[in-house]
């Protein structure tokens, strides 16, 4: 099986799935890639973790304000 090597993020992802910061850098990659989606589940899950991460908060609330698509 050929697989490009993990990127940063994603053996960050691997290797802490459970820390808001990772999982707010990858939505903000994500979201930098139009992958909108994905991005606020990201920013969503982050918040079940930690609710009141107010980076994660703003920049969900950033997708709403924007109609969910920035």
């Amino acid at each position: 099986m050929n697989r490009e090597p993990a990127t940063p993020l994603e053996r960050a992802l691997k290797k802490s799935p459970g820390l808001p910061e990772v999982l707010g850098a990858v939505g903000a990659t994500l979201a930098g890639l139009g992958r909108f989606s994905e991005a606020i589940a990201k920013y969503e899950t982050a918040l079940v973790i930690d609710a009141n991460n107010v980076t994660m908060l703003n920049n969900l609330a950033s997708f709403f304000l924007r109609g969910g698509d920035p």
